[in-house]
């Protein structure tokens, strides 16, 4: 058998199971972090991943910065158009948390009026 040697700056993680992941989902956004939450949460166990949809009115903008500062990453963001060929920006910030690996995004749309 091969083994091999890790770094110690590499954090090993093991594979959660989907209760393990929903609870991290849940410490996220305990009172401690004070962050808005999303309209959509999805959890994958599959990926080790949680993806949380935000609202589509620009001060989106502005949420997307606060869970940025709070658990670091860059917002990304790509324009585009949506269906009824209105401007739109796709905006996203990743990071991990506690070994999973989460991903906030927001089609955000100049006209729409709705909440984060």
């Amino acid at each position: 058998m091969t083994t091999i040697e890790i770094p110690d700056f590499v954090t090993i993680v093991e594979p959660r199971s989907m209760p393990e992941l929903v609870a991290l989902v849940g410490e996220l956004f305990s009172d401690e972090y004070g962050l808005p939450v999303p309209r959509y949460i999805t959890v994958s166990d599959g990926a080790q991943e949680a993806a949380f949809q935000f609202g589509h009115n620009p001060e989106t903008f502005h949420v997307m910065a606060r869970w940025a500062d709070r658990f670091g990453g860059t917002i990304t963001g790509e324009p585009g158009t949506d269906e009824s060929g209105g401007a739109q920006v796709r905006c996203q910030v990743a990071f991990t948390f506690k070994g999973m690996n989460v991903r906030a995004y927001a089609y955000i749309t100049a006209g729409q009026a709705s909440t984060t």
